[in-house]
């Protein structure tokens, strides 16, 4: 059974972990050296498995739909 505050800590993960991402999307698209690509790439896999789990963490508590309401009113 969740609670406010797992609720709270999972929707600022979520958060910090989406914008990690936009970050590093940015930079992708910045960069031109084939080594820092390859690395920015597994990076971004990475980032995006921290946010899968994330969201299967939120969906066995309950929580996807704050998770979804939170970040649509970009807190």
């Amino acid at each position: 059974m969740r609670n406010k505050r797992e609720t709270n800590e999972l929707c600022l993960k979520a958060r910090d972990i989406k914008r990690e991402l936009m970050c590093m999307r940015g930079y992708f698209n910045e960069i031109t050296d084939p080594n820092l690509i390859s690395a920015c790439i597994y990076e971004m896999n990475a980032i995006e498995a921290q946010y899968s789990h994330i969201l299967h963490q939120a969906k066995m508590q309950g929580a996807t739909g704050e998770i979804e309401l939170y970040e649509a009113q970009g807190k």
